[in-house]
Order: structure tokens, then C-alpha cells, then sequence
């Protein structure tokens, strides 16, 4: 199963397109992610990560309405995590070129986990549903990816 598998996902604008290089390894894949412009013809690598096969995804609605983040889903230890990038390649957080978010929302909020990042609800509010760590619908969130911030939402967004 070694070898090279690349995914590519265009954004909805057709400006930017994001490809998911994987090269696979016999138990463990680096994960090359590239950034090119429409008709540029150049691919920026913004982020590249060894971690152990299909563990990174990308998102149905991974690229802001901007197309200036992205972000992804890490599956480790049966645990779902995510985490946003620039697609400038410029830093997200301290010392870090991705904002991960799913540790800092369930150590604020550790009544609630992370259902599912679903998109944006706006240019850089990525919307987040939460499941009751004791069972059931929580609510959703915003997630200011700027300030790092979450904001409750009062309906629930399906």
C-alpha cells in the first residue's frame, strides 16, 4: 500500500485549490498540504504532518468564504479533532501554524464534546455542534478563528 495519493479539493469561488498530498508509508503517512491560486500554477506548501494512515481529512466545507483559512479533521486514538490554517501559510497561533481547536473548546466547555465542524456561518466563524458528554444534542458554536474565541449559538444549526 506504499506510494503517492493525492486529494484535491477546489474552493467554491474557484480561486484556491487545496491538495492533500499523502505518501504512505508501511504503517505511518506524511501528510503534505498545498495551496495554489487559479492560474498560478504554483503550490504553496502551508502544512505537512507524519501521522498514521487516513488519519487527516479534509472537511466537506473545508475553505472559508474568503478562501483565507481552511480546516481539517484528525482522527487519533478514536478521538476526532480539528484544526485550522491559513492559506497564506501566516502563523494561527503562537509558535504554530494551526489553530487546533477541539482541546481548548472541550477543556473549556467539558460537559460538551465535538460532534462535527460543519462549515462556516460566516468569513471566519467555522460552526461547530456539540453532543452532551452524557448523551444527547448540545448546541451549536461559533468559532472565531482570529480571536480563538467561541460564541454559543441560540439555535442549533443542522
Amino acid at each position: 500500500a506504499d506510494g503517492l495519493q493525492e486529494t484535491v479539493v477546489v474552493a467554491p469561488d474557484g480561486k484556491k485549490t487545496l491538495t492533500m498530498r499523502e505518501e504512505k508509508g508501511k504503517e505511518q503517512t506524511t501528510f503534505v498540504f498545498l495551496i495554489s491560486e487559479k492560474g498560478s500554477g504554483v503550490q504553496k506548501e502551508i502544512y505537512r504532518e507524519v501521522a498514521p494512515v487516513g488519519a487527516i481529512t479534509i472537511p466537506f466545507n473545508t475553505f472559508s468564504p474568503d478562501d483565507k483559512y481552511f480546516f481539517l479533521k484528525r482522527v487519533a486514538g478514536g478521538k476526532d479533532a480539528y484544526f485550522v490554517l491559513s492559506t497564506s501559510g501566516a502563523p494561527l497561533a503562537e509558535n504554530s501554524s494551526f489553530m487546533e481547536f477541539s482541546g481548548t473548546f472541550e477543556a473549556k466547555y467539558s460537559e460538551l464534546k465535538i460532534e462535527e465542524a460543519t462549515g462556516w456561518g460566516g468569513l471566519s466563524l467555522i460552526v461547530i455542534n456539540t453532543k452532551k458528554a452524557v448523551g444527547g444534542e448540545g448546541p451549536s458554536f461559533w468559532v472565531d478563528v482570529p480571536s480563538g474565541k467561541f460564541i454559543q449559538l441560540s439555535n442549533r444549526v443542522n
